[in-house]
């Protein structure tokens, strides 16, 4: 008989399916250390999942089973080597604080409420996300605004995780330019900027985000902003880049319109200091 697991977050609950075929000795020492309860926290490289920490499970001599990279939505995702077992509700891939891709198992999936339960994992994340915002813990934030076609939106800089790279492209503000989307980066638009033109990764994040974060390519002083699942990428395969900051204000409308350029075309992009900055 296949074996099910309950899942419950924040009141609403989903059935899901072990691949106990497929992964036979790590679905054995997850259903032996059930019942599990935890803090769902939304993953910092790996796009839309939220994740629990099960300490008694990390074992890095745990073989891999039922290996996979990317998370489908409503996939249980399981890394042994931390104990870590993701929930994915988009676009979701294993990966460590390098933002190297790496494997995980995929230990089972959800089968039941499917939609209910993402939505609030997805809501939980965007509230982590918030909660997580320099605004939230306090201090003075530098802050940006972004127009395309008329429509402005807010963007809060991560000056503690790249002070090197906000700083440069606050001293390049404002910029005016030709917005155009990404050839290889999947759901992104890009624009060229004034900057430091330096190799390798600066400051705290070295891949795309997810929607409304937009990163930038310090050999090529370029910025990206992402309206979905997108993956920094040139001609040349995957390639690193710095998150600048996220969209705070108004970010729906402006991923629209980010989102429509892949048909209608290139656009103008002004980026310049908030009134208050």
């Amino acid at each position: 008989m296949t074996k099910q697991v309950r899942v419950i977050l924040d009141g609403v609950e989903a059935v899901a399916r072990l691949h106990e075929d497929a992964a036979p000795q790590t679905v054995a020492r997850f259903w032996a250390a059930l019942p599990i309860e935890a803090v769902l926290r939304h993953v910092r490289w790996s796009g839309e999942a939220g994740y629990i920490l099960i300490s008694q499970l990390a074992d890095k001599t745990q073989p891999l089973e039922n290996a996979i990279s990317f998370y489908p939505p409503g996939s249980i995702a399981f890394r042994a080597e931390h104990g870590e077992t993701a929930f994915s509700y988009g676009q979701a891939q294993a990966r460590d604080h390098a933002h190297v891709a790496t494997w995980a198992c995929h230990l089972g999936t959800l089968e039941t409420n499917i939609d209910a339960f993402l939505a609030k994992v997805a809501a939980d994340a965007e509230r982590g996300r918030q909660a997580d915002a320099p605004s939230a813990r306090g201090g003075a934030v530098k802050r940006v605004e972004v127009e395309i076609d008329g429509v402005v939106a807010q963007t809060e800089l991560n000056e503690a995780g790249a002070p090197r790279a906000t700083a440069a492209l606050w001293n390049a503000l404002p910029i005016e330019a030709r917005l155009e989307h990404a050839k290889w980066s999947g759901r992104a638009c890009g624009v060229s900027a004034a900057g430091p033109r330096r190799r390798g990764r600066i400051g705290a994040s070295g891949v795309l985000d997810i929607s409304g974060h937009p990163p930038r390519r310090p050999d090529r002083s370029e910025v990206l902003m992402s309206h979905g699942a997108a993956e920094y990428r040139s001609v040349l395969g995957v390639e690193y880049g710095t998150q600048l900051g996220r969209l705070v204000g108004n970010r729906d409308v402006l991923l629209a319109v980010l989102a429509r350029m892949h048909d209608e075309g290139d656009k103008r992009i002004v980026i310049r200091r908030t009134a208050a900055a």
